[in-house]
């Protein structure tokens, strides 16, 4: 996967359940992978009980597509905020040592 777009929405909004509707029809989809759904631990004030979402896709390209499209037809809560990662195809073994000579 070469992208992780990261969503954050109050689940009171709107359209909340239109995203998640969406992200449920897209589980079949082998280009990307939902990560995960969590809420906020509420811990900063007014952020308690807001939903996140991790999608992983295959194509920054796509993840770059996927969100212009949720925002034109409305589907991204008007509360969401966005982020789309790019994510280093390179390991993370050049930085830790090798546990077997």
């Amino acid at each position: 996967m070469d992208a992780v777009v990261l969503i954050e929405f109050d689940p009171e909004d709107e359209a909340a359940g239109e995203l998640l509707l969406q992200l449920a029809a897209l589980a079949t989809d082998d280009r990307l992978r939902l990560a995960f759904v969590g809420r906020d631990s509420g811990q900063e004030a007014g952020t308690a009980g807001r939903r996140l979402v991790a999608i992983e896709i295959a194509r920054l390209t796509a993840a770059e597509a996927l969100v212009r499209r949720w925002r034109q037809d409305g589907t991204l809560p008007g509360t969401s905020r966005v982020r789309i990662l790019a994510l280093d195809r390179e390991p993370f073994r050049h930085l830790l040592p090798p546990i077997f000579p």
